[in-house]
């Protein structure tokens, strides 16, 4: 967190606001690549190989301040798209390198210069040791997961071998660092590829984008799967058939996780007005219960101080305009909570105190019974004690389900905050309707500049 002091009040805020209602992972970008005058000299990687310290100890202090509130971590290492470097800027270090088959950014998946870049920058993180708690990455509960990457395409391909190839070799590559200490995932939009799966996609092509869900559900490499929901950017229509589309996406996803990893809808969001937004969110979790096992999570996008503008139309501000959005999610946040207490209630109740509830578990009845609780949605297993409940209890058992390479990980609370925890600044998103899409705003991982709207 490199920013000014106001800057640096938001994060604080934001992060503050998230244990408020209950939220224990954030999804942040743990990269910002190029020396583009609006970063103000806070790349991570300003050049090739060239690694900002400066900037590395702002992500340590992010590590930090969720490790004060008990939240974890989704460090995102390189984009698709354009904002933040990403891949694009990989691409044209290599072309500069004289690597003239790194013409567009999708070449990036098969660039030996871009590989070897990716992962010098990726060994650089994982292998890293946090200069705020002296603790190395690789033993640090505090992260969550590694992700690759956000939203890969390679538009044109109906294989996806070259992107499941890449998946592959970095996903153990994380992993052999790591020495298996923490999940990894891939950022996917969650397109299907083959079969019946086709159907569900939300718009022609989407099947050729080069990155088959199905394929990663199965692979070693990646420990749980994930999926967007964009329907406003995605679909030029209105919002019935948006939330039929919504309908129709989460269940198809659902019915392949059924006997197979655990799924994270790691990015959600729908624009104002605000009776349709929350009709969306609530009917978004109502969905996710479908699955008795409640082994799906949930991440919206954007949880933000009600100072900073709404670039893109889907924050959530932590202002009282944006209470009714905020206390669906804290709802399902304690119908998660209760679930995995044992206690076979669909919510808690809001007017109620907290009560004793049968055996170790204590029944919560009220908004404040969340304070200590086990791990985040999933998480590395872990033995010990369940941690104490504010009631008086314990939290009991914690549902366990088993992942590639039978990594065992455990599901309790919902995760549901997407937020750019590195900057100290947020940003925006703009889209189209056949889902290209780029991002503007403030700038990157530590950045602190506007840059200019763009679309991808």
């Amino acid at each position: 967190m490199l920013g000014n002091e106001t800057e640096r009040r938001w994060v604080f805020e934001t992060l503050d606001a998230m244990r408020e209602i209950g939220a224990d992972v954030a999804r942040t970008w743990a990269f910002l690549d190029g020396d583009e005058s609006s970063y103000d000299g806070r790349s991570t990687q300003p050049r090739r190989g060239e690694f900002n310290e400066r900037a590395f100890v702002g992500l340590d202090e992010v590590l930090y301040e969720c490790e004060r509130r008990r939240i974890r971590v989704i460090l995102t290492l390189t984009n698709y798209w354009d904002d933040y470097g990403g891949i694009a800027r990989y691409a044209r270090w290599a072309r500069e390198e004289g690597e003239t088959s790194a013409y567009r950014r999708e070449d990036f998946f098969t660039s030996p210069k871009c590989r070897d870049a990716f992962e010098a920058f990726v060994a650089k993180v994982v292998t890293r040791t946090n200069t705020f708690t002296n603790v190395a990455y690789k033993d640090d509960p505090t992260i969550f997961a590694y992700q690759l990457i956000n939203e890969p395409r390679l538009p044109g391909d109906d294989r996806g071998d070259v992107f499941h190839e890449w998946a592959t070799y970095f996903g153990a590559l994380v992993k052999r660092l790591d020495e298996g200490n923490h999940l990894v995932s891939v950022g996917t939009e969650g397109f299907f590829m083959r079969g019946e799966g086709v159907e569900a996609n939300p718009f022609a092509g989407a099947e050729r984008q080069g990155v088959d869900v199905d394929r990663l559900r199965e692979s070693d490499a990646v420990d749980f799967v994930a999926a967007h929901v964009w329907t406003d950017d995605w679909m030029d229509s209105d919002d019935e058939s948006k939330l039929r589309f919504l309908e129709r996406w989460i269940r198809a996803h659902l019915a392949k996780s059924a006997n197979d990893k655990p799924i994270v809808f790691e990015e959600f969001g729908k624009k104002r007005p605000l009776a349709v937004r929350d009709a969306y969110f609530a009917r978004t979790f109502e969905l996710l219960r479908e699955d008795d096992r409640r082994r799906a999570g949930a991440l919206f996008w954007l949880l933000s101080p009600a100072e900073i503008e709404d670039y893109d139309g889907f924050t959530v501000y932590d202002a009282p305009s944006d209470a009714s959005t905020l206390n669906i999610v804290r709802r399902e946040i304690e119908s998660k909570a209760a679930f995995f207490r044992g206690e076979g209630v669909d919510a808690c109740c809001a007017e109620c105190a907290c009560a004793p509830g049968p055996g170790p578990a204590t029944r919560c009845r009220g908004t404040r019974g969340l304070g200590a609780r086990g791990p985040s949605a999933l998480s590395p297993t872990r033995t010990g004690p369940a941690s104490a409940d504010p009631c008086g209890g314990t939290s009991g058992e914690l549902a366990r389900v088993t992942g590639a390479g039978g990594i065992t990980v455990e599901t309790t609370i919902v995760s549901v905050v997407a937020h750019d925890g590195l900057s100290s600044t947020s940003h925006c998103t703009s889209r189209g309707s056949s889902g290209r899409r780029g991002r503007c705003g403030r700038t990157g991982a530590t950045g602190a500049k506007r840059a200019p709207r763009m679309r991808a």
